[in-house]
C-alpha cells in the first residue's frame, strides 16, 4: 500500500467519522439520558445504596465532566465523540491488517444504521464507553499481530483495565488478551522467555494498577462494596424454582425454608411458562420474569425475617441460598445458563402469548410494553436471523479449527491467513462475552449490544472467506 493510498484511506475515514458524529448528534435530544440503572452512577459519590453495587469507573468519568460544568446532553456528545474516534481507529487498523474495504464499509454501515445501538451514546450508562474500549481492544490486538512493541502492550493493559472498571464482564478481555499476546510471541517471533516475561509484566501492571485504584476510590465513597453478581445469582436461584425438576431438600435449614416460599410464590410463573408453546416467546417472557424476580418487596421481607430468626445477615443468607440451590440443582443451573446463552438474539417479545394466556400479575407494569407491532416483529425476526448466521459461522470456524489441529497445520495456516486469525479472535471474544453474561448476569437486551460490533465483523469476514476463498470449509 503506497503512502498516497494510506493518506487517501485516512481522509476517507475522517470524513466517514465526521458523518457518523453529525448524523447521530441530531438525535441527542430524542433519547432519555436517565435510565433506572443511571441513578446508581449519578449518585455514586453520595454513598447511597443504589451505587453500592456499581463499579466506580463510570461515576469518576461523570464526576470529572460535571465538575467541568458539562450537562448530561454534553456528556452524550462526548461519549459519541469518543466512540467515533475509537471506530476510526478500528477501521484504520482493519485496513492496515488487510481486511477488504467492502467489509470495512459494511461494518461501518451496520453500526451507523442501528438506532438501538447508538442510543446508548446519549444515556448515562456504561455502554457507550464500553463499546468504544471494545473497538480499541480489537484494533490494538490487530496491531500486535503485525508487530509487538512495549508501548502497544502497555496501552492494551490500560484499555483492558479501563474496560474492567466500567463493566465487570470486561474482565474476560484480560485472559483473552494475555493468551493472544503470548500466542503471537511464540508463533510469529523467535521464542524468548525473557521477552515473554517482559510483555506479561507490561500488560499486567497497568491492568492491576487500575483495578487497585478503582477499589480505593470505591471505598472512599462507600463503607461496604456490594455486588451485582450476588443479586443476579439470587435472581437465578429464584428462577430455578420455575423448573419442574427443581429440588428442595426439607432439611430445616433457612435456605430450604426460603426456597420453599419462593417455589410457592413462583408456581404460577412456572405454570405460565409451561403453557407457552412458542420457544421464542418462552425465552422472552422468562427473561422478563428473571429481571423482576429478585426485586419483590414481599420476598425481601420474608428473607429478612428468616435471616433474623437464624441470626444471619440477609446478604449472607442470599449467598447461602445461591450455593444451596446450585449444589442441589446443578442441572437446572446449567439449563438456565444455556437458556440465556441462546436467547441473546431473542431481542423483543411479541406479546402474543402473554396477552392470550394472561401473564403473571407482577409483569403488568405499564413500563413493560408487550403489545405486538409490525416494527417490533421485524426487529425480532431480524435479530433471530442475525443470531442464526452467527451460530452457523461459529460452527464453520470450529470445524476449520479442528481440521487444522488434527492435520497439525494450524500454525502454518495462521501465518499465511491473517483473516482466519481474526475470525478466531472474534469468535472467542464474542462467545466469552455471551457465556459470561449467561453465567453471571440476568438477561437484558442491551447486553447483546456489547458484542454487536464484533458479531457484525465476524459474520462479514466469515462469509467473505467462504465466498472468496472457499477454504473455511475445506
Amino acid at each position: 500500500m503506497t503512502i498516497n493510498s494510506n493518506n487517501y484511506n485516512r481522509y476517507i475515514l475522517l470524513f466517514l467519522s465526521a458523518i457518523y458524529f453529525i448524523i447521530w448528534a441530531q438525535f441527542a435530544g430524542s433519547f432519555n439520558p436517565i435510565r433506572p440503572d443511571s441513578i446508581g452512577y449519578l449518585n455514586f459519590f453520595e454513598g447511597t445504596d443504589d451505587g453500592a453495587n456499581r463499579l466506580s469507573g463510570y461515576p469518576i468519568f461523570l464526576l470529572l465532566l460535571t465538575n467541568l460544568k458539562f450537562k448530561l446532553i454534553h456528556i452524550g456528545y462526548i461519549q459519541l465523540g469518543v466512540f467515533v474516534l475509537a471506530l476510526n481507529f478500528l477501521l484504520s487498523s482493519l485496513l492496515k491488517f488487510g481486511v477488504s474495504k467492502l467489509i470495512v464499509a459494511l461494518l461501518f454501515a451496520g453500526l451507523l444504521i442501528n438506532p438501538f445501538f447508538n442510543q446508548f451514546h446519549f444515556t448515562m450508562l456504561t455502554e457507550s464507553l464500553s463499546f468504544s474500549l471494545l473497538l480499541m481492544f480489537l484494533g490494538l490486538t490487530l496491531s500486535l499481530y503485525q508487530r509487538i512493541t512495549n508501548i502497544k502492550v502497555i496501552i492494551l493493559g490500560l484499555i483492558i483495565g479501563l474496560s474492567a472498571i466500567l463493566k465487570p464482564v470486561s474482565l474476560i478481555f484480560f485472559p483473552i488478551g494475555l493468551i493472544f499476546m503470548i500466542s503471537l510471541l511464540w508463533i510469529f517471533e523467535t521464542p524468548s522467555f525473557k521477552k515473554t516475561i517482559l510483555c506479561l509484566v507490561l500488560l499486567c501492571s497497568p491492568f492491576l494498577l487500575i483495578l487497585s485504584a478503582e477499589k480505593l476510590v470505591f471505598y472512599s465513597a462507600h463503607d461496604e462494596k456490594g455486588s451485582q453478581f450476588a443479586e443476579h445469582f439470587y435472581g437465578k436461584s429464584i428462577m430455578s424454582t420455575t423448573y419442574t425438576n427443581f429440588k428442595i431438600l426439607d432439611d430445616g435449614s433457612p435456605e430450604s425454608e426460603m426456597l420453599k416460599l419462593l417455589d410457592a410464590q413462583y408456581l404460577p410463573d412456572q405454570e405460565y411458562l409451561e403453557s407457552l408453546k412458542n420457544v421464542s416467546e418462552k425465552l422472552a417472557i422468562y427473561s422478563l420474569l428473571e429481571n423482576e424476580a429478585y426485586k419483590k418487596p414481599d420476598l425481601e421481607s420474608q428473607l429478612t425475617l428468616i435471616a433474623s430468626n437464624q441470626g444471619l445477615d440477609p446478604a449472607e443468607l442470599k449467598k447461602s441460598i445461591i450455593f444451596y440451590s446450585l449444589k442441589n440443582n446443578p442441572i437446572v443451573f446449567f439449563r438456565m445458563t444455556l437458556r440465556h446463552y441462546f436467547s441473546f438474539f431473542n431481542v423483543y417479545p411479541s406479546g402474543e402469548y402473554f396477552n392470550e394466556n394472561g401473564g403473571p400479575p407482577h409483569l403488568t407494569d405499564k413500563a413493560i410494553n408487550l403489545s405486538p407491532s409490525v416494527s417490533r416483529t421485524i426487529i425480532h425476526y431480524s435479530f433471530l436471523i442475525f443470531g442464526a448466521i452467527f451460530y452457523l459461522c461459529s460452527i464453520l470456524i470450529l470445524m476449520k479449527f479442528l481440521h487444522l489441529i488434527f492435520q497439525n497445520n494450524l500454525l502454518s495456516f495462521l501465518r499465511v491467513n491473517p483473516l482466519f486469525f481474526l475470525t478466531l479472535l472474534l469468535v472467542i471474544v464474542i462467545h466469552s462475552i455471551h457465556l459470561s453474561h449467561a453465567f453471571f448476569g440476568v438477561y437484558v437486551p442491551r447486553y447483546l449490544m456489547f458484542s454487536y460490533p464484533y458479531i457484525i465483523l465476524f459474520e462479514l469476514i466469515t462469509i467473505y472467506q467462504i465466498l472468496k476463498f472457499k477454504k473455511i470449509v475445506s
